[in-house]
């Protein structure tokens, strides 16, 4: 659960964002009615309400809401595992959860060197280079996985999770911890493409 002075912040930002929304529609409706020959387009018109209706799903869907997602998910499982607590005093279940996990890590770094260091590897482009924009994007996603699986290895291992309800509750974790940042994401998403609705003509 997230403490006062986080969620003072959170809430703050989201009034902020949100104000600036209803100001930006009003100031942009008042600007072109009194200045009609000016470069700028109301949110008020006619056009204006038809894009902020039928814009906004395609202004929100975009590969930042996927990242938070898969990082969110992943995170949750990570902080509900127990794997970031563990001491050097571990019992026979901890050590074998730990054996487990680092072998995982192993598979997985050898898996990912094999798409990227050989030649004519999946995830190199034309030119057989992997630091491109696709490459950081599809590492994001292959560490959030790598950490959704560890975390679930080890937290079976040690009994933390015990049945496939459990394991669906484990993987929604990072969603509820997540969810204020999917709020001011949408909000500040939706304030910038208008930004830009208004500004271009």
């Amino acid at each position: 659960m997230m403490n006062n002075r986080l969620l003072k912040i959170i809430s703050y930002s989201t009034v902020t964002l949100a104000t600036c929304q209803v100001l930006l529609i009003l100031v942009s409706w008042f600007i072109t009615s009194a200045m009609p020959d000016l470069n700028m387009r109301s949110m008020l018109s006619s056009e204006g309400i038809r894009w902020f209706l039928g814009q906004f799903t395609y202004n929100i869907a975009s590969p930042v809401l996927v990242l938070i997602t898969v990082t969110s998910i992943a995170y949750g499982c990570l902080v509900s595992s127990g794997l970031l607590d563990i001491k050097r005093n571990m019992d026979i279940r901890q050590r074998l959860a730990v054996r487990l996990v680092s072998l995982e890590v192993i598979i997985f770094v050898i898996i990912i060197v094999l798409l990227t260091s050989v030649p004519h590897a999946v995830l190199l482009n034309i030119d057989g280079h992997i630091f491109s924009k696709n490459f950081l994007m599809c590492m994001i996603s292959y560490i959030s996985f790598v950490i959704l699986v560890i975390s679930s290895t080890y937290s079976i291992s040690v009994g933390r999770i015990s049945s496939i309800p459990g394991l669906f509750a484990f993987m929604c974790e990072g969603i509820k911890k997540a969810a204020p940042i999917y709020i001011i994401y949408i909000l500040a998403a939706q304030l910038y493409y208008s930004i830009i609705f208004v500004f271009s003509n």
